[in-house]
């Protein structure tokens, strides 16, 4: 494989070999690894053109490494097509910079991305955003300001394909159990669904995922989610199977119609009145009514 890249004269960035066995996986790396057919399709790609793009990295704290920053499946293809060396953009960025970066380059270069992908990634680069205009952070999804006067979460949707709430909504899938975010990440647990259950602490999560995805007792769509947040926050609820099922049966006799009372107007019966005896008792006599029209 021809690895070398052409350089414009117009380019100032260089551009080196550097050895694979000298590069090491950025520590809060968001994405996961392309599929074995993804890989594959790329490989192939650059076996045919060569690297388009030059991998991005930052010298590592481990003597004589390289943190990967943008690239990192470029370099498992060439790893597999056993290459030594790869084309590489080197960066002296701090670790602020470094993760704005490593999701930047992922969120803009990767199609079909995992929501357990973009959670991450916006949340990694909301954080990094907040701690470079000096606000501590004491929760990812209250976002500081200083960026000509808009929020950072609000900058960040300037150049994104998604809303500062859709964001906002991505970001709450990080407090996620494990087990259900693997679930939205295989739709089988709907996203607005999943957003509501993130406000429940992982202990009542735990539940619900035993309760709805391991013994099937009932299903969970966004109207049940909402229902057992709602409950849980007025009640502190939800915190073992018979809190759940308590709730589900809450949820059950509350959606069910009301049956109503049947209601005669006076002025409706007025013409008939001075027919009827004064002792009578209309409910009697109306059911003697039906009786007789429809047996």
């Amino acid at each position: 494989m021809d690895s070398k890249m052409p350089k414009s004269a117009s380019c100032a960035i260089p551009i080196v070999d550097i050895p694979l066995d000298k590069l090491v996986e950025f520590k809060d790396h968001p994405f996961k690894a392309y599929s074995t057919q993804k890989l594959a399709q790329m490989l192939e790609s650059i076996r045919e053109h060569g690297v388009l793009v030059p991998i991005i990295v930052r010298p590592s704290t481990d003597i004589d490494k390289y943190e990967i920053l943008a690239g990192h499946n470029r370099v498992e293809a060439f790893r597999l097509n056993g290459e030594t060396h790869i084309p590489a953009i080197v960066t002296d960025a701090d670790d602020n910079q470094a993760a704005l970066i490593v999701t930047e380059t992922n969120l803009r270069q990767r199609e079909n991305l995992l929501p357990s992908e973009k959670a991450f990634a916006y949340r990694l680069q909301l954080e990094s955003m907040n701690r470079q205009v000096g606000r501590p952070l004491t929760n990812c999804v209250q976002i500081g300001h200083n960026f000509d006067g808009k929020r950072s979460r609000e900058v960040l949707a300037d150049s994104s394909p998604d809303s500062n709430t859709q964001i906002q909504r991505y970001v709450r899938l990080t407090f996620l159990l494990p087990d259900l975010l693997q679930l939205v990440d295989d739709n089988k647990l709907a996203f607005i669904a999943a957003v509501e259950l993130s406000y429940l602490d992982q202990t009542q999560q735990q539940f619900i995922y035993q309760y709805f995805f391991v013994e099937h007792r009932a299903k969970l769509n966004i109207e049940t989610a909402r229902y057992i947040r709602r409950v849980s926050d007025n009640s502190k609820g939800c915190n073992d199977i018979d809190d759940l099922d308590r709730i589900m049966k809450l949820k059950q006799a509350a959606s069910k119609p009301k049956k109503k009372d049947l209601v005669i107007r006076k002025k409706t019966l007025a013409p008939y009145m001075d027919q009827i005896p004064k002792d009578t008792d209309l409910e009697t006599l109306f059911a003697e009514f039906l009786q007789e029209r429809f047996g």
